[in-house]
């Protein structure tokens, strides 16, 4: 059987019309599914950058490297000075430097700091490897100090606001060295 002309028409406008209205579901179903794939590729974004950087690397050259906390705060330094000696320092929650290990060219040291970068205690060797332990005030002065001295021996110099004491291995010298005063032997130096 033939359609008749004037059905032709009418069938057209309803397969359009059939058409029409599947893809006005399909773009309904893109409103949700676009935002809701972005959403996730975002997610998927944060999660990485959530996940701290792994170097696998045998060796890496750098100037200075930098330890943060997870506030972003760097809270300790490893490079080199102006001289091109290595230091590393740690620094507390205010930022200050409170314990500094360096390899000057006198030798090595190490110097706890007070809050106010003041370097209260230094353990360090000399160039001739001699260790010293130099304990200071928080003006800077040193107040005691424990050495080997150049015959090798223990040499202990303990300061204060009355004067000195002087205790010497090598010779058994024991000096007194008032503030006001000419310094006095405690004991006698024998040879």
């Amino acid at each position: 059987m033939i359609d008749a002309p004037q059905d032709q028409p009418q069938q057209t406008i309803a397969r359009l019309t059939s058409r029409l209205e599947r893809t006005e579901k399909q773009v309904k179903a893109l409103r949700f599914a676009i935002p809701g794939l972005a959403a996730l590729a975002a997610v998927a974004l944060f999660m990485q950058l959530d996940k701290p950087t792994v170097i696998s690397a045998k060796s890496v050259n750098a100037e200075s490297f930098a330890v943060r906390s997870a506030r972003g705060d760097i809270v300790a330094q490893l490079g080199a000075g102006k001289d091109g000696s290595p230091s590393i320092v740690f620094l507390d929650a205010n930022k200050k430097i409170r314990l500094m290990a360096s390899v000057g060219t006198s030798g090595p040291s190490v110097s706890l700091m007070d809050a106010q970068e003041v370097s209260r205690a230094t353990l360090s060797l000399n160039d001739k490897f001699d260790p010293s332990l130099t304990m200071s005030n928080a003006d800077k002065l040193p107040r005691s100090v424990f050495a080997i001295d150049k015959a090798g021996s223990g040499h202990l110099v303990l300061y204060g606001s009355a004067g000195g004491l002087d205790l010497a291995a090598s010779d058994g010298r024991v000096r007194w060295t008032p503030s006001g005063g000419a310094p006095v032997d405690a004991l006698p130096v024998t040879k």
